[in-house]
């Protein structure tokens, strides 16, 4: 089931979570199937636990978020080369507070919210509204990681874009 609105501080419509995990786009699970072998037995993996080669395939399509609580903020470390372009912007080294206007601010660190809460991968899709490219659709899939065993402190974001309009054939 796919939860549509989530969150005490809210969601708004361009973003929907599924933590069922119904990926459309299929090179998720090999990521899905990663980060499992990764973490074996524990809750979740370290930063430590992967290297780039772990990633081949994803590289351009992963952002890098840091977690700080008290007082909580996130910040994107890390940007891939092809999320950028698609967002016409790169925001790597610059916390989200920074990057998204208040108006879309807490549906944009929705994703990190629910991991912290429920402590497990999350998937979103929906509209890239955020970056006023609204006929371009996405679909994320967020995976914790923790340094100590117990507090997320990164989150590893991959993204997938298509077109949110279908073309009619040329002819």
């Amino acid at each position: 089931m796919v939860e549509k609105h989530s969150f005490a501080k809210g969601y708004a419509s361009f973003r929907t979570l599924d933590p069922e995990l119904l990926f459309d786009f299929e090179p998720m699970l090999d990521l899905h199937a990663t980060w499992n072998r990764l973490r074996g037995e524990r809750e979740m993996p370290a930063r430590r636990d992967f290297s780039p080669a772990d990633l081949r395939g994803h590289l351009g399509w992963v952002a890098l978020i840091d977690v700080e609580y008290d007082p909580e903020r996130y910040r994107f470390r890390l940007v891939g080369a092809d999320i950028a372009l698609g967002l016409s912007r790169d925001s790597s080294h610059q916390y989200l507070d920074k990057v998204y206007g208040p108006e879309v601010y807490e549906t944009a660190v929705g994703s990190c919210r629910w991991i912290i809460e429920n402590r497990r991968p999350v998937r979103a899709f929906g509209e890239m509204v955020h970056a006023h490219k609204g006929h371009i659709r996405f679909e994320s899939f967020d995976l914790p990681f923790s340094t100590d065993g117990e507090t997320i402190d990164l989150i590893l974001k991959r993204v997938h874009y298509s077109s949110a309009v279908e073309r009619e054939p040329d002819t």
